[in-house]
């Protein structure tokens, strides 16, 4: 059975918290899912050591033509994250240099952004772990 890009979108809503995208979800389901596509589609390209061909898939039913393990749409929600965690952190890097240090201190935004800086090197961390055993697995499953 193939997989879908909504069997991804549902292990990465469980991993983060962002009330715009909440609410998005609620009022338009349909931009919901085409702005996490966009995530889903770096994720795919950031994991080079999938073994299966993560290109073969139709993008208009927004399924793999291929059933992907557990493993796998993990590895690629953990990813979505990291993309989600570096463009919320991009974001804020862009407000303090709008604001100038001393405003932007004021907001406490400061804190935030050392916050959402740890959390994207976390996230990086677990989904570098994660692809470390993936790519384990998949040896040994060629060896036998």
């Amino acid at each position: 059975m193939a997989t879908t890009y909504d069997d991804i979108y549902s292990r990465y809503s469980m991993k983060t918290t962002d009330y715009t995208l909440d609410k998005m979800y609620m009022t338009d389901e349909d931009s919901y899912k085409s702005y996490l596509k966009g995530f889903l589609m770096s994720s795919i390209a950031l994991f080079t050591q999938c073994a299966k061909d993560l290109t073969d898939r139709n993008d208009t039913t927004n399924t793999f033509n291929v059933t992907l393990t557990d493993l796998e749409q993990e590895i690629l929600s953990c990813l979505m994250v990291v993309e989600w965690c570096s463009k919320q952190t991009h974001n804020l890097k862009e407000l303090e240099r709008t604001l100038g240090d001393t405003d932007f201190k004021l907001y406490s935004e400061s804190q935030n952004l050392k916050a959402k800086s740890k959390l994207l090197v976390e996230t990086r961390e677990v989904t570098d772990k994660l692809m470390t055993q993936y790519g384990y697995a998949v040896v040994d499953l060629s060896d036998t």
